[in-house]
């Protein structure tokens, strides 16, 4: 009988471990999509044109490769 609780406890360690390494492999955060970086708490407030808002956005779609957008 104790062999069988020991085989029982190393089967349940070794699922144990598994599942620890799984999950340390894994990315915590799904990739951000591209564009200007931020800062923190404001992000891109700063980078916001105030005037002529249509050519900064224009700009930002040829560098970061946004799709043109009709309406």
């Amino acid at each position: 009988m104790a062999f069988a609780a020991t085989q029982m406890d190393i089967v349940l360690a070794l699922i144990a471990v598994a599942i620890i390494v799984h999950m340390s492999q894994r990315p915590r955060r799904p990739p951000k999509p591209p564009g200007p970086t931020g800062y923190p708490i404001i992000e891109n407030l700063l980078d916001l044109p105030s005037s002529h808002e249509y050519r900064t956005f224009s700009q930002w779609g040829e560098v970061y490769g946004a799709p043109l957008i009709i309406l």
